[in-house]
């Protein structure tokens, strides 16, 4: 079967965008004077796909999806999404509705059980006693390999239990754009591929729009529809790879050649544009 990649080196505004980004900068200031982060970054996010970002460690891929969650005021750009009645300018409230974030550092509640910690966005939404939802909560902590520490507090928790704990509350907001920042980071690879199947399961069934950095360049090969490639910091986009191998019934196994050979065509790319 013959592959290809598709790589470009910018990004055109497409018709049907999630969440789209033109021109985004960032500038820290301290007292040490401005710290450029990101520098004219411009990607789109279609609807219902899984957009992973790759790029150098400090390269500011979190600082772009704090801005994109509206939790991080850009110094310059605009986050905008495109519909059936055009280009809509997106505000912070509008950012704060439409998206949820899993950060990198933890941000579990620390005087809450996990299964209290996962339900509480339902409690902000008024959700939390509705069977439904507290069906679905069990189902995603079951998934996850938390029901036996559902009553634990989070100081009782490994690294990685804390991780899943945290992305089984992000899961549980669903909101209509999910935005994760190493997720899968801390877990051991036996646990990190289950969890690699249950996110696939999972966008199958929610068809949620994802944007999911990460530096494990096999879970981008598994996960993405397409991987935005970052240059080190200040960031740029340097390329989006679309990802030749379809999803089928099953999931795209990190065992997979066709997946190999995407994993390795992103390192290559990657190192080509490590110098920036």
């Amino acid at each position: 079967m013959r592959r290809t990649v598709h790589l470009v080196h910018s990004v055109d505004r497409a018709p049907d965008v999630a969440l789209g980004c033109r021109g985004v900068a960032k500038v820290w200031l301290a007292r040490s004077g401005a710290h450029p982060t990101l520098a004219d970054v411009s990607l789109d996010v279609r609807h219902r796909e899984i957009l992973v970002v790759v790029g150098p460690s400090g390269c500011g891929k979190s600082t772009l999806l704090l801005i994109l969650a509206g939790l991080e005021e850009p110094s310059g750009g605009e986050i905008f999404a495109n519909g059936i009645e055009g280009t809509r300018l997106l505000s912070r409230e509008d950012l704060l509705r439409l998206t949820c974030l899993m950060p990198q550092r933890p941000s579990l509640f620390p005087w809450l059980t996990v299964r209290q910690n996962v339900l509480y966005p339902l409690r902000l939404s008024r959700r939390c006693d509705a069977p439904a939802w507290i069906s679905r909560a069990d189902e995603v902590l079951s998934r996850l390999g938390l029901t036996e520490l559902s009553d634990a507090v989070p100081r009782e928790l490994s690294g990685g239990l804390q991780r899943r704990a945290m992305l089984a509350r992000a899961l549980m907001k669903d909101a209509p754009i999910l935005l994760l920042d190493e997720p899968l980071s801390s877990l051991d690879d036996f646990v990190r591929f289950q969890v690699m199947d249950f996110l696939e399961d999972w966008w199958r069934e929610r068809q949620t729009t994802v944007v999911y950095v990460t530096h494990a360049l096999d879970e981008a090969a598994a996960l993405a529809d397409r991987v935005v490639v970052l240059s080190p910091r200040p960031a740029k986009v340097r390329a989006v790879i679309e990802n030749p191998v379809a999803r089928s019934a099953g999931h795209r196994s990190v065992l997979n050649p066709e997946v190999n050979s995407f994993r390795a065509e992103i390192a290559r790319v990657s190192s080509a544009f490590m110098r920036g």
